[in-house]
């Protein structure tokens, strides 16, 4: 019995534990990479050793089917390379600035092989290499090793840490001193934990329209933790514009959740949820606004107000950092100047004194990841970038393909009066496909105005929702019973 449970749900629990860890480091504020390779190492090896039987195997079959899968994976092989990348810039990092005293200007040092790939600081690529090793690691378990309850349960559990992570750190921002707050709310890793959790309230809604119509007990936890608990972080934390568009697709998010259920469950189900939902989001506003009436929410309202003055503000340095990015790219074009190399050389760049000052505040930041990636990692690390993220979107138009030749095969069945196979339809998109299509374009698009995928917990939360997305997507019922997990 235990090792029917330890291999069914053991290798999904140190999936969510790995995120838990990456979602601990918003509050802790020190980024330490050991725990990410020991986490690491240790969720390889629970996958050899308890993957997930399907019915007809055995373990030693289950090993050998997913020794193969991931054989056969590319994003193995794209993994080993990044590996590899961050390695040799490690070994062929300690670049040193000097100074030039004919031309009286200060320059960054060669590294020890001119021609490797290097980074500035080893350290830097160190870390950043037990960071990837996680996103590897989780994306490759969950595409190869999970079965379809097993990724349920490690999505749930994650959304559940995150949102109780989400609890602790409002309960510790809103003990923030007055004179500290501005500086606490202005820095990215808040910024960045405020988009996190807003990305997982809008799973836990879809993870809670999902149990719901599955009829499972554990949808209230998705419920009140993964979603409404993000919810609240998300609000203390994520910067105002953030904050505003996050809440509207979280009510989009709840509304289509909601909608949905009513082909699965009774009414009267659905318009109890909706005044739980009234009675939560009540209770979020009106402890914000009546209870804690100096609190980050109301401060964040009032800046919205006078918009223009925001925009300005927010724009400030944006135009400057990315100039001073594509400088380094040009400069350095086919492997970048290494990670965390741009706070390194945008000294360089910047040529007023005026302009430096406020750079200093936010010096390793482009707040653009894209633009970051290319001047970090070159032309081989945005290539290296588009080959994962092909890598990770390609099941889902597999599986939406298979879905619309199965939908106009059961039209025709139906036009020509036939029975068969062929009228079987596809299920119905499941709400956590919804939600984590909004999350990803969320995402996506504050990764053009911000740097939240500079953090593991960002990082690594899209990566592991990716990976999750297929196994709710629908599938021909002539096809369910084959290759469940037991």
């Amino acid at each position: 019995m235990l090792q029917t449970v330890l291999s069914k749900y053991g290798v999904a629990f140190h999936v969510a534990l790995i995120c838990l860890l990456a979602f601990i480091s918003f509050l802790t504020g020190s980024p330490r990479g050991l725990p990410y390779i020991w986490l690491s190492l240790m969720l390889l090896e629970c996958s050899f050793w308890m993957p997930s039987v399907r019915s007809g195997e055995d373990f030693q079959d289950a090993r050998k089917r997913v020794a193969g899968s991931l054989i056969w994976d590319p994003l193995f092989y794209i993994g080993i390379i990044v590996g590899c990348l961050l390695l040799i810039q490690a070994l062929n990092g300690g670049c040193s600035l000097e100074y030039l005293p004919d031309a009286d200007i200060w320059k960054m040092g060669d590294p020890p092989q001119p021609w490797l790939p290097f980074a500035v600081r080893p350290a830097s690529a160190v870390y950043w290499f037990s960071v990837l090793l996680a996103v590897f690691s989780v994306v490759l378990v969950v595409r190869n090793v999970l079965g379809a309850s097993a990724k349920r349960v490690a999505l749930r559990l994650t959304a559940c840490f995150s949102g109780v992570c989400a609890i602790a750190g409002s309960i510790y921002a809103l003990q923030v001193p007055e004179a500290d707050t501005a500086a606490f709310f202005n820095s990215q890793v808040v910024h960045a934990a405020g988009l996190n959790f807003a990305f997982w309230s809008l799973i836990g809604i879809g993870l809670f329209a999902d149990d719901a119509a599955h009829k499972k007990e554990t949808g209230l936890w998705s419920y009140v933790v993964g979603g409404f608990c993000n919810f609240f972080g998300m609000l203390i934390y994520a910067e105002p514009m953030v904050m505003a568009i996050s809440s509207i697709l979280f009510l989009i998010v709840l509304i289509v959740s909601l909608v949905s259920l009513r082909w699965s469950i009774a009414m009267g189900q659905v318009l109890k949820h909706i005044v739980v939902g009234i009675i939560l989001i009540g209770a979020i506003a009106g402890s914000l606004f009546y209870v804690f009436r100096t609190n980050p929410v109301t401060r964040k309202i009032e800046t919205l107000k006078s918009f223009d003055t925001y925009v300005a503000t927010y724009t400030a340095t944006r135009p400057q950092r990315a100039k001073a990015a594509i400088s380094v790219f040009m400069d350095h074009a086919w492997c970048g100047v290494g990670v965390e190399g741009y706070g390194e050389f945008v000294g360089f760049f910047v040529k007023r004194d005026a302009e430096w000052k406020a750079f200093k505040q936010e010096k390793p930041f482009v707040l653009n990841d894209y633009l970051q990636l290319l001047a970090e990692g070159g032309v081989l690390g945005v290539t290296l970038a588009l080959a994962m993220l092909v890598v990770l979107l390609m099941p889902l138009f597999v599986h939406q393909r298979e879905r619309m030749i199965l939908d106009q095969e059961a039209k025709r069945a139906v036009a020509n009066h036939t029975h068969g196979p062929s009228k079987e339809r596809a299920d119905p998109v499941s709400p956590v496909v919804t939600a984590g299509v909004f999350g990803v374009c969320l995402l996506g698009v504050a990764g053009g105005f911000g740097s939240p995928l500079r953090f593991p917990a960002v990082l690594i939360s899209l990566a592991f929702v990716l990976a999750e997305l297929p196994a709710f997507l629908p599938s021909a019922k002539r096809g369910k019973s084959a290759g469940r997990s037991r």
